[in-house]
C-alpha cells in the first residue's frame, strides 16, 4: 500500500474511481487557506455551535459506539444463552459429572475481556472543539488533553479504496501536536466522522471550520437535523421509548427522513416483521449496558470552553429557529 503525497486538490476525481487497494492522503490545507467558490457546508459530524466554539464529533467516536455497541450485544446474549446452560448443567444429575457448559463459559469470559476493552477505548474519547476565543482546537484522549494553535493546524484528507474501488471513504483529519512533560513533541490524529463521496464535500468541511475560526459563526448554515440512520451514533444509546419511537414501523410513527421513508414504507414487510425487531432487539440490550456501565464520550475541561459565550447551538435547537 502506497500514499500519494500530492495535495488532495491536485488530484483528479478519476484516480479516486480507478485505483484499487490504495490509500490517498494530500498536503491539505492550513489556517487561511480559504477555498474561493466553495459554500461552507457541515454533515453528520456536526454537534453543537456557539459565538465562540463549535464542536464537531470525530470519525473515531462515531466509529468506536458502532463498535462497541455490536460486540456489546452480542455478548450480552451470548451470556444468557451461557447462563442458560449453567442453569441446566447444574440442576441436572447427569450433566454433573460431564458439563457441557464449561467451554462456553470459558468462551463468555474472553468475549466479556474484549468488551470491557471497547468500552474503556471508547470513553477515553472526545469531541473536537474549536475556540474562535483562544485560536485552538481541543481534543481529550483519556486523562490527556491535546490541544494545537489554530495558525499551526494542519488538515489533511485520507481516501480508502476497497478492493472493487466501488466505495470510497474520504476523511478530514487535522493533525494535533503537542510537547509532554518530558519536552518531547507528540503527535495526535483526530478525525472528522465524515462520509462524503466526492472532494468537494470535503473541502466544503474545510471552509465551516475555517470561516468558524477565522470569520465567526454569522453567515454559517446550521443542520436542524440528523440523519435517521446515523442518530444512535450520536446519541451513543436510545431509551426504551426513543428506541420505540425511532424504529416503530409505518404506520405507527411517520417517517420523516428519505431513508426512513423508503425503509419503513417503500419495503415494510421487510422493516416490519425483520428490521423492527432486530433493530429493537440491539437497542434494548445496549441501552441496559450504556446505564450499567455509564458509558460516555470524555468530558473535556472547562480550558476548552474559555470564552464561551450563551448556549451551545444543536441541530434541534436551530430547527426551531435559534441561532448562536
Amino acid at each position: 500500500m502506497r500514499a500519494l503525497e500530492k495535495p488532495i486538490d491536485k488530484l483528479p476525481e478519476e484516480s479516486f474511481k480507478k485505483v484499487h487497494y490504495q490509500t490517498t492522503t494530500g498536503e491539505g490545507w492550513r489556517a487561511g487557506s480559504k477555498h474561493a467558490n466553495v459554500k461552507p457546508q457541515i454533515g453528520e459530524q456536526f454537534v453543537a455551535i456557539s459565538q465562540q466554539c463549535l464542536e464537531v464529533q470525530s470519525v473515531m467516536s462515531g466509529s468506536g459506539v458502532t463498535l462497541a455497541r455490536m460486540w456489546s450485544v452480542l455478548t450480552f446474549y451470548f451470556t444468557l444463552f451461557v447462563g442458560y446452560a449453567l442453569v441446566r448443567d447444574f440442576v441436572d444429575p447427569i450433566r454433573q459429572a460431564d458439563p457441557a457448559s464449561l467451554p462456553f463459559l470459558l468462551a463468555d469470559v474472553a468475549m466479556l475481556t474484549i468488551d470491557c476493552f471497547l468500552i474503556f477505548a471508547f470513553k477515553r474519547l472526545s469531541n473536537i472543539v474549536f475556540n474562535r476565543h483562544t485560536q485552538r482546537v481541543y481534543g481529550m484522549l483519556g486523562k490527556n488533553l491535546w490541544q494545537v494553535d489554530w495558525k499551526d493546524i494542519q488538515a489533511t484528507t485520507e481516501t480508502d479504496l476497497g478492493v472493487y474501488g466501488a466505495v470510497t471513504h474520504p476523511r478530514l483529519q487535522l493533525n494535533l501536536k503537542r510537547v509532554n512533560k518530558w519536552g518531547k513533541l507528540e503527535t495526535a490524529t483526530q478525525v472528522f466522522r465524515l462520509a462524503p463521496h466526492n472532494n468537494t464535500d470535503i473541502i466544503s468541511v474545510w471552509e465551516y471550520v475555517r470561516t468558524f475560526m477565522e470569520e465567526g459563526p454569522d453567515l454559517l448554515p446550521i443542520p436542524t437535523k440528523r440523519d435517521w440512520f446515523q442518530t444512535a451514533d450520536h446519541k451513543i444509546s436510545f431509551t426504551p421509548m426513543e428506541a420505540w419511537r425511532h424504529y416503530a414501523p409505518w404506520p405507527l410513527v411517520e417517517p420523516t427522513d428519505d431513508f426512513e421513508r423508503t425503509a419503513k414504507v417503500r419495503f415494510w414487510p421487510i422493516w416490519t416483521f425483520f428490521s423492527f425487531p432486530y433493530c429493537m432487539a440491539i437497542a434494548l440490550p445496549w441501552w441496559l449496558v450504556v446505564k450499567i456501565c455509564w458509558i460516555h464520550l470524555t468530558d473535556l475541561p472547562s480550558e476548552a470552553w474559555v470564552g464561551n459565550i450563551g448556549p451551545m447551538i444543536t441541530p434541534e435547537m436551530a430547527a426551531k429557529g435559534m441561532r448562536p
